[in-house]
């Protein structure tokens, strides 16, 4: 205490000189570091403590202290605080290993332990959930169709008490329970949930008078749109940009299309599809799309399947030559007959054979190079649409002619034998 007294009493003038300054501390008996200059020093100066020893020599004396718990493995916020505070000193590093049974009654550390729940009479245990059996449930639902029941018919389809009816109707591939559903829908449950259940029907519907067209029919019968357009829920009309921030199903006359389906392509032109409409999603129409894909399918669908590996020639006995060494050869004779009765049914119906869409090319520009019978037709499609507006002018011509031919005007006559001769040069020119 001694020193601390003498080096609190350097005067002002002493502590103008950074030399006099080390020298009155150092006379003092105070550890000074020498780099260090005047207006630290008294910050810098601390008193020895007897309980802690000399200071060491690598420590620095502008070092933060370290808190007596940061070594220690396990903390408490009350002892961390008890350590800033000024209370009891804490203990040594080498003491701060402390067992496990002083942490037993921390909240932090301890896990809690679930108690076992007691089942009495006031409190039942719940009824384990029955495994799910098809059968079981095509049972419940003949009987809910047999007792014309709805409320057993809803319960027997959605067994978790939620979902929508009539999609889980076709789902369930129950032609009874369809019909059933929809012959108690509101009127706002087709344009709802309509369109699902159109595309689940159209992806079973493989020929005709099957299921899957049995149900597609009768959601055409009971007022289902065939060309719904209806965007999905939080999706606005306005901009397109609002349009497209959430994937939009296809059409389902472009499902049909896709899935080259052509008795499903034909029962929604039959219910007045549109075939030249534009899916949002690709910016195709259906006709472009079947042309997109009939290279693709075409080799798939012909191609032969591969050898077995215990019919092939080892690999150290070929020479290069033989014929397994070779790959199967491509079936270009082979045509997409499914996907050429959907083009020839969309051209029926008045598909443009020469609209371009999002590629930029027409449909005939989209076959693959072995459709060549497919390219005619396409072909043929393009120049009778090219000539049906003067098609149209001369059938109303030759019309009014008919109307007109009690009234006996030679000029009126020589006018029409003109417009059949340009209707002829024209035809012929394309």
């Amino acid at each position: 205490m001694a020193a601390h007294d003498v080096a609190l009493k350097v005067t002002q003038d002493q502590a103008l000189s950074c030399d006099s300054h080390t020298k009155v501390l150092t006379e003092a008996g105070c550890n000074y570091d020498k780099p260090a200059t005047s207006s630290r020093a008294a910050l810098a100066y601390r008193s020895p403590s007897p309980s802690r020893g000399p200071p060491s020599r690598t420590s620095s004396p502008y070092r933060r202290r370290r808190s007596p718990c940061s070594s220690s493995s396990l903390c408490t916020p009350s002892k961390r605080m008890r350590s800033r505070s000024g209370g009891p000193p804490s203990p040594t590093p080498s003491a701060n290993k402390c067992r496990k049974s002083q942490y037993l009654g921390s909240s932090i550390c301890t896990p809690t332990k679930p108690k076992p729940c007691k089942w009495n009479e006031e409190n039942p245990p719940a009824a384990p959930r029955r495994a799910f059996n098809l059968t079981v449930k095509q049972d419940d639902i003949a009987e809910a169709i047999a007792a014309n029941d709805l409320p057993l018919l809803t319960w027997a389809l959605l067994r978790g008490g939620a979902g929508d009816l009539l999609s889980e109707a076709a789902r369930c591939k129950h032609l009874g329970a369809f019909d059933m559903v929809l012959r108690h829908a509101l009127p706002g449950d087709l344009a709802r949930s309509g369109r699902q259940a159109l595309d689940l029907a159209l992806m079973g519907c493989m020929k005709k008078d099957d299921l899957g067209y049995q149900m597609a029919e009768l959601l055409l019968q009971y007022g289902a749109s065939p060309d719904d357009g209806a965007q999905p829920d939080g999706v606005g009309k306005k901009s397109p940009v609002h349009t497209m921030q959430k994937p939009l199903p296809p059409l389902p006359l472009f499902r049909a299309a896709q899935l080259q389906r052509s008795v499903a392509v034909e029962l929604l032109l039959a219910y007045g599809a549109n075939p030249n409409r534009v899916d949002v999603a690709s910016g195709q129409t259906p006709l472009q799309t079947v042309c997109a894909l009939s290279q693709a399918t075409a080799l798939l669908d012909g191609m032969p399947p591969p050898l077995p590996f215990s019919s092939r020639e080892p690999p150290g006995k070929s020479d290069g030559l033989s014929e397994s060494w070779f790959p199967p050869p491509f079936p270009f004779d082979d045509v997409n007959l499914e996907g050429e009765c959907v083009v020839e049914a969309l051209l029926r119906h008045g598909a443009n054979p020469s609209e371009c869409g999002a590629l930029g090319r027409a449909p005939r520009e989209l076959l693959a190079l072995h459709e060549t019978r497919l390219r005619g037709k396409l072909w043929r499609a393009e120049r009778w649409h090219a000539q049906r507006p003067l098609q149209l002018v001369c059938a109303f011509a030759h019309h009014q002619r008919a109307v007109n031919s009690k009234i006996c005007n030679q000029r009126v006559g020589a006018m029409w034998e003109c417009d059949d001769q340009i209707f002829s040069i024209v035809s012929t020119f394309l």
